[in-house]
This record gives C-alpha cells, sequence and structure tokens, in this order.
C-alpha cells in the first residue's frame, strides 16, 4: 500500500468539514481535484471512504479508520515542520554537552538558567567526565560541544578560551604546618601529612603525584578522594590537619574558603589550568549550537 501524505491531508479536511465545497474553499482546490485524491486513496486501500449524499459526506467504516489515522499524521506533520522551522532559526533543537567536572559544578548550573531563560524550547544534554573521554565523545560525533581543561593535538578541532584558572597548594589556617612559618615549608614536610585529592586518573592527581616522585619523594597519603571542587575547600576547612589543591579565587575575598584556608606557596606547586570550549571544524554546530558557543565565548568567563 502506497498512500500520499498530500491526498491523506485533503481526505482529513474533507472528513472534518463534511462537504466536498467547504473542503474545498478551505484548501484552496477545485472540487474534481479533491475527487480525484478520494478516488486515489480508495483504489489504494481497496474499499470506499466516503459515501456522498446531497447533503454533503459521511465517513464509511473504513473512512472512520483512516480519519484517525490522518489526523494524527496531519498533527505530526504540522509538528514536524514547526520543529524544523524553529531548528532553523535557531530557537529549538537538543545540544550535548560534554564537560569536565570542575565545569559541570561552577559554570554548568548558571549557563543552563542563562541559556534556557532566551531559548525556552532548547534542551540540553549534560555528559561529566575526564577530558579524555569528552575529546574520544566529541570525535565520535556523540557530543556537540565540550568544556575541558586542555587540548589535544586534534587537527579537527576548532577551540576557544573561556578561562584561565590557577590551583594552589592550601591547608586550614589552623594547620600545624604553618606553626614553622610559610616560607620554610619544604615538599619534605608535606608528605608526613594525609591529604584530600581528586581520583587517580585525573590529570590534576597526575600532576601532583608526579610532583613529589620527581623529587625523589613517595606521592602523598591520600585520606579522602573527591571529584567535586565545591566539596574540597568545605572539607580542608572541616579537617585542620588534611592538605589539598584548590582553584586560588576561592580564598579571595567572596570566596568560600576566605580566611578560612591559606595558600601555601610552595616553588612547583601552583597549577595553571586553562578551560576551553571545543568542537569539530567538520561538523557545523546546528544554528542553536551556534548560539550556545556565543554564550560561553561572551560571558563564561562571568559565569564560572
Amino acid at each position: 500500500m502506497n498512500l500520499n501524505i498530500r491526498d491523506l491531508k485533503f481526505f482529513y479536511i474533507i472528513a472534518e468539514e463534511g462537504s466536498l465545497g467547504q473542503a474545498s474553499e478551505r484548501i484552496g482546490r477545485s472540487q474534481p481535484a479533491l475527487s480525484k485524491c478520494i478516488q486515489r486513496l480508495e483504489d489504494e486501500v481497496g474499499t470506499p471512504l466516503l459515501a456522498r449524499s446531497g447533503h454533503g459526506v459521511t465517513l464509511t467504516a473504513a473512512g472512520e479508520i483512516m480519519r484517525e489515522r490522518a489526523r494524527k499524521l496531519c498533527f505530526f506533520m504540522d509538528q514536524t515542520e514547526q520543529d524544523l522551522e524553529n531548528y532553523v532559526r535557531g530557537v529549538s533543537g537538543k545540544i550535548r554537552i560534554g564537560c569536565v567536572p570542575t565545569v559541570a559544578e561552577y559554570l554548568i548550573p548558571t549557563l543552563c538558567q542563562t541559556f534556557l531563560a532566551e531559548n525556552p524550547l532548547a534542551t540540553l544534554e549534560i555528559v561529566p567526565g575526564v577530558n579524555d573521554y569528552l575529546w574520544d565523545n566529541l570525535e565520535n560525533y556523540q557530543l556537540d560541544i565540550i568544556l575541558v581543561t586542555k587540548t589535544i593535538n586534534y587537527e579537527n578541532a576548532i577551540v576557544y578560551p573561556i578561562i584561565d584558572d590557577a590551583v594552589v597548594l592550601v591547608a586550614s589556617c589552623q594547620h600545624p604546618l604553618f606553626s614553622k612559618g610559610v616560607k620554610s615549608i619544604t615538599p619534605e614536610d608535606l608528605v608526613q601529612y594525609r591529604w584530600l585529592l581528586s581520583g587517580k586518573h585525573t590529570a590534576s592527581r597526575s600532576w601532583i603525584d608526579q610532583f613529589f616522585i620527581s623529587r625523589g619523594l613517595p606521592p602523598p597519603q591520600v585520606q579522602i578522594e573527591t571529584s567535586s571542587s565545591r566539596l574540597m575547600p568545605k572539607i580542608l576547612t572541616a579537617n585542620e590537619e588534611l592538605l589539598g589543591f584548590i582553584p586560588r579565587r576561592n580564598l579571595t575575598k567572596g570566596g568560600v574558603a576566605y580566611r578560612q584556608l591559606k595558600e601555601i606557596p610552595l616553588a612547583g606547586t601552583t597549577n595553571s589550568r586553562h578551560f576551553i570550549l571545543g568542537r569539530l571544524k567538520d561538523r557545523q554546530p546546528s544554528p542553536i549550537t551556534e548560539k550556545l558557543i556565543q554564550l560561553i565565548r561572551e560571558k563564561g568567563a562571568e559565569m564560572f
């Protein structure tokens, strides 16, 4: 069976109007043309769909079934047409965003609020992960954009800088280390204490471990692991003998650890991170994705 979509749409309007004449005026087609549409459908299904009378047309039992199917099809086609129009205009569509945990915690909530307030028909899928995982998923077209802390030598990527961030060594202001004076603290002193760090497979953890190993020292004794950047300052504040790394902005006035944690300015322990937005060169972003990229490039640093 090969049913013509236009014929089905015309049939549904005729069934709604109950008259070929009224349907003709509504559609802008002649009555003979509409009669031919009905004839084609009836020939295709092998049974009459309309019964004609002096007062118009009535539906046969098969016509009742066809009307319900045609109603759903017309709704689907109208919705598809509207969705495509919204997509082309850049007011709707789904955007798959990959992001590292720090971005997920600090940027994504405000970004979602701001973007959806201006684009209420858009939908967002947030996929947290580590850098390598997100790059792989971008390359495999599983993500539309990624927000990560480093780039790779990947010729098919376009990257935009978002914000620079410094992660520094800190401890509670009451930590025993500060009793000997900040300037006299050495790497050997640090390995005597337990630490709060991110998971073993993160880039920041590898960098911290290498800092000690390269100096002939064992890696830190980790007592607490968490991927939550928001939790770290609170845990360090509540556990005065732990050491850890957090963004320096948390220590400044207005930061969550202002006057509660103190930086240990030891050479080699400041990790500068560069957050970037990445997308593929060979994949043109949808109009709604372009809007999101533009928002992040213009206001991402403010939202972070």
